[in-house]
């Protein structure tokens, strides 16, 4: 009895590592994601702002929050759109 119960400790103990190490992403992973986040996007000929927003996961507010758009704003090809705040 006390080796059935001593076997399932030790399967909660692994089954609680694992969960840690499924619920947090690795160091490195963080790193790269920010790291390759671009600022900026050139507006290629075509190109809406809504499909630009959607590229990046952005709304349509955002990004023309982030660039002092308005409704009425018009796309010109080569023109750089920011895709931040700041």
């Amino acid at each position: 009895n006390s080796t059935v119960t001593s076997q399932i400790d030790q399967i909660i103990k692994e089954l609680s590592v694992l969960h840690q190490k499924s619920t947090e992403p690795p160091p490195a992973a963080k790193k790269v994601q920010k790291d390759t986040t671009p600022k900026f996007h050139q507006v290629r000929p075509k190109e809406t702002l809504w499909g630009i927003s959607r590229q990046y996961g952005l709304t349509l507010d955002q990004l023309r929050s982030y660039n002092n758009m308005g409704s009425k704003a018009i796309l010109q090809p080569g023109q750089k759109l920011k895709l931040t705040p700041n």
